[in-house]
């Protein structure tokens, strides 16, 4: 009774042992400075299920009325539903780290002996019946290794977040501005209708006067009528824009009414040496740095995994017909002759070689994206600015001009309908010019990982 006793006690002591491990908190990733202050998608911990999810997604309420860039960009981090998706990715590769954190179960195995023989073993009189544990025991630090590949990859999921999170944060941007340019550009063809119906009511008036043909109003009824056709294409166009930007947050149709913001603003351009200095804050360049690491932690995996665990045993036999007991301790060491781990090795060198060619091929297209987008915000900054000082202003002062003479007599209709084209025209690339800046400025921000406004300019 007294060796069962120790016996159990001991059995114990090893299950508990092996059963412990130290908690493992979640992978906390300081995010980029863009967007930094707005709060995003957190699953719980131990994951939703469908129902919780659904019921998230009905609490939240779609941005109506007037909207800021802010706003959207908000209502878009709480419920996208790709974002999300890799916010869960993230307690997902947590939860692996955790498994891979613990001990192998120990095991039980319990041995009945002769019985149901021949001659003397017919009956239970020589029975003998054996109870083993046993517990396999890590060795090479694996269970530490393996935490370490694990929570390493977690960082990797969590910089996977992190792109899908700037580039959540760059459309939306992007997208907001097309909503306000789409704004303004129906702003500017309605003014231009109107500029149209007042040109034709004119040149009716001076026809029916006498002063000119009746064939001149019959002209001026096609550009008016050419005005209205813009004028609707421009009201399903800002339509559009409106789904794209509410999809974005997760709707299916825009619930607000108007996007606020300012396009006509321009900020002087830092060098592209300056920007270039801190292309490695870009998420998808960052994360090579982090998967490097990882690799480099699943080499020593792989090497501890070619050093043999050990299992160790101990149980307890009863002989029947003796009334006898003995206690029973084994140890089990697999030789490593032919399998050293040698091909998954091999395999965690070459993932580590490739990792850092990802690695160099994410450095070099974001230079090459930083590079073509620095080009086109240095062409737009300067077009949307000789524009609004040089262009639009004189074509604005010569149809005015135009529309003067006409009114007197001294010019004629042909005159003010190529004034007004011109006009609208300068103030359309102007609009278009500044669309283009911002939507690139929003890139760049993206490549960079923070403001463009506050890198100091030279």
């Amino acid at each position: 009774m007294r060796q069962w006793c120790y016996l159990s006690s001991l059995m114990l002591t090893i299950a508990l042992s092996g059963c412990m491990t130290s908690p493992l908190g979640p992978v906390v990733l300081e995010p980029l400075p863009l967007g930094r202050e707005l709060t995003t998608f957190q699953p719980s911990q131990i994951g939703g299920k469908r129902n919780k999810i659904m019921k998230k997604r009905e609490n939240f309420s779609s941005p109506i009325g007037s909207i800021k860039l802010k706003d959207a960009m908000s209502a878009a981090l709480l419920n996208n539903p790709q974002l999300a998706e890799f916010a869960y990715e993230i307690r997902a590769s947590e939860a692996r780290a955790i498994q891979a954190s613990l001990w192998p179960n120990p095991e039980i195995s319990l041995d009945i002996d002769n019985i149901g023989g021949s001659g003397e073993y017919q009956n239970i009189d020589s029975l003998e019946t054996t109870f083993i544990f046993s517990q396999t025991f890590l060795t090479a630090g694996k269970l530490q290794k393996a935490v370490s590949y694990e929570k390493l990859g977690t960082k990797v999921v969590a910089w996977d977040y992190e792109i899908q999170r700037v580039a959540l944060l760059t459309d939306i941007r992007q997208q907001f501005i097309d909503v306000i340019h789409a704004q303004r550009q129906l702003d500017l063809l309605n003014e231009s209708k109107n500029l149209s119906q007042e040109i034709y009511d004119l040149v009716d008036l001076r026809a029916r006067m006498g002063d000119i043909p009746p064939v001149e109003a019959t002209r001026a009824k096609v550009p008016l009528a050419l005005a209205d056709v813009n004028l609707n294409r421009a009201k399903h166009q800002l339509e559009v824009q409106r789904i794209e930007l509410a999809s974005l947050w997760g709707d299916v149709t825009a619930e607000f009414d108007f996007a606020e913001g300012v396009l006509d603003e321009l900020h002087p351009l830092p060098e592209l040496g300056q920007l270039v200095a801190v292309i490695n804050q870009n998420p998808s360049i960052a994360k090579q740095t982090v998967e490097i690491a990882r690799q480099d932690a699943a080499i020593r995996l792989e090497k501890a995994k070619a050093i043999s665990n050990i299992t160790g045993s101990i149980g307890y036999r009863y002989f029947n017909d003796e009334n006898d007991s003995a206690l029973i301790i084994g140890l089990s060491l697999p030789l490593a002759i032919f399998d050293r781990n040698q091909g998954s090795i091999t395999e965690a060198r070459y993932n580590r070689a490739k990792a850092f060619e990802a690695q160099h091929a994410a450095e070099v297209m974001v230079s090459a994206e930083l590079s073509k987008a620095f080009q086109r915000l240095v062409q737009s900054y300067n077009a949307a600015l000789s524009l609004k000082v040089h262009v639009v202003p004189p074509a604005r002062e010569a149809y005015q001009a135009t529309q003067a003479g006409f009114e007197q007599g001294n010019l004629r209709y042909l005159d003010v309908l190529d004034a007004r084209k011109t006009l609208v025209e300068n103030q359309l690339d102007y609009l278009n010019a500044l669309g283009v800046y911002h939507r690139t400025v929003a890139q760049i921000e993206g490549l960079i990982g923070q403001s463009i406004n506050s890198i100091e300019i030279e």
